[in-house]
């Protein structure tokens, strides 16, 4: 099972995890072979 929430309060926000997500997404697309 994957937790869904807990206890702990969280004191930031994941910015760390936002931006690694978001520069994955930015390689896969830019991997991406363009249409010509």
């Amino acid at each position: 099972m994957i937790p869904l929430k807990d206890e702990n309060p969280t004191r930031h926000r994941p910015v760390i995890t936002v931006l690694l997500i978001a520069a994955c997404v930015g390689i896969y697309l830019f991997w991406q072979p363009s249409p010509l």
